[in-house]
């Protein structure tokens, strides 16, 4: 089992004991960290030695992810609002994505076009998050900030995979010796980003413990 997939289910333990002594620190993020645990840990597994592949479902979890990653940006940010038109441009995504899985990538590839311009659109919210905290005269103390680690958690991930994400599709067809060096990489990127799971939930612990 890859490392990653072992911190994210520390992770949802975690988020659980936290949710149980009302202490959650963002939204919804024990249910968010649960259906994450599913996917990777068991239906998705399931489904790719069953049918011999399980992209629609990933393909799915991409489109969870990007919703929730924007819905949690967007209300954070005292700037935006539901009729604001970087909203506007999510919701755009949102409607493109399904119309890429259904009539352009469709079901049996990666949607990776869906995944590269949704972490792109949720890059530039993190962007907008970093600029009112630095604009914000009130004084914040940036470990005490669950944003903030999910911020640096998304961030790490994608920038240090972006390349093989953009290509990924291609990469799983073509296969050879490179694959399974590339794959690693991802996985690591998963590190951090499941790290920061932790770190989300902690951080508020420490705040109040």
């Amino acid at each position: 089992m890859p490392a990653y997939i072992i911190i994210l289910c520390i992770a949802a333990l975690v988020a659980l004991d936290a949710k149980l002594k009302n202490r959650e620190s963002i939204p919804y993020f024990f249910w968010f960290l649960l259906i994450c645990c599913i996917v990777e840990v068991g239906l998705g597994p399931y489904l790719a030695k069953k049918f011999g592949t399980n992209t629609l479902l990933y393909n799915i979890y991409t489109i969870f992810t990007f919703c929730y990653y924007s819905c949690l940006f967007i209300k954070k940010n005292p700037r935006l609002h539901w009729s604001h038109p970087i909203t506007y441009l999510g919701i755009i995504l949102l409607l493109a994505s399904f119309i890429n899985l259904l009539f352009f990538q469709g079901f049996n590839i990666l949607n990776t076009t869906t995944y590269n311009l949704g972490m792109l659109y949720v890059s530039y919210l993190i962007g907008l998050y970093f600029i009112e905290l630095i604009r914000d005269e009130v004084f914040y103390n940036l470990t005490d900030l669950p944003l903030f680690w999910l911020s640096i958690g998304i961030i790490s991930f994608y920038t240090s995979s972006f390349p093989i994400l953009f290509y990924l599709d291609d990469i799983t067809q073509l296969g050879g010796n490179l694959t399974k060096p590339l794959f690693s990489l991802i996985t690591l990127g998963n590190s951090f980003l499941s790290l920061s799971y932790i770190a989300v939930t902690l951080c508020k612990l420490w705040v109040k413990s």
